[in-house]
């Protein structure tokens, strides 16, 4: 009996899993441009929060006046956009060095990408920044964020104070964007 219910469980939470068509622009790398719904799935417990990994996977899934959907190499693709369900505006773009579509947090002489991956069914996220093509640093529980930030920026030793101003146990996004926008300033 328990086995039959786990097995209810898990059946069930596959079948009410809830997607969303999500209108964006993707432009291809051949320079085509397209309008398109997107195919995203909804984070269980939270109805208003996309599963990014959906446009970072392999394919793109778009839906169709048909019904049914067309999928798109992640590998032929330059850069998504689209509005999210919180009302944020989202760009993803293929960076080379991942081989792979990231979000684009902000973008200036160092920039910020997030990189969206599976690991157990769960979809994982791996922050980089990246100043010009050859010095990147991983933002990791496993290293020391706070001294890296400060190599990557030791161009500009007037950022250390914001620097040793961040939380990086209890990592909030807006300390890291003042940072960056500072630096390039």
């Amino acid at each position: 009996m328990k086995k039959l219910s786990i097995l209810f469980l898990l059946i069930s939470s596959f079948a009410f899993a809830q997607v969303v068509y999500v209108p964006s622009k993707i432009t291809f790398k051949n320079g085509k441009v397209m309008d398109a719904k997107i195919l995203f799935g909804i984070k269980r417990g939270n109805v208003d929060v996309l599963d990014e990994h959906d446009i970072t996977d392999v394919f793109i899934r778009t839906g169709e006046k048909n019904g049914k959907y067309v999928k798109y190499p992640v590998a032929d693709v330059k850069q998504v956009e689209f509005v999210d369900l919180q009302n944020r505006k989202r760009t993803f773009k293929w960076v080379a060095a991942y081989r792979n579509l990231v979000e684009v947090k902000y973008q200036g002489k160092i920039s910020w990408y997030r990189l969206f991956s599976r690991l157990d069914n769960t979809t994982q996220m791996t922050d980089y920044l990246q100043k010009g093509n050859d010095q990147r640093i991983v933002l990791s529980l496993f290293s020391d964020n706070k001294k890296n930030l400060e190599a990557l920026t030791s161009d500009k030793p007037e950022l250390v104070p914001l620097i040793e101003k961040i939380n990086y146990n209890n990592f909030k996004e807006e300390d890291l964007l003042e940072v960056l926008k500072k630096y390039n300033d």
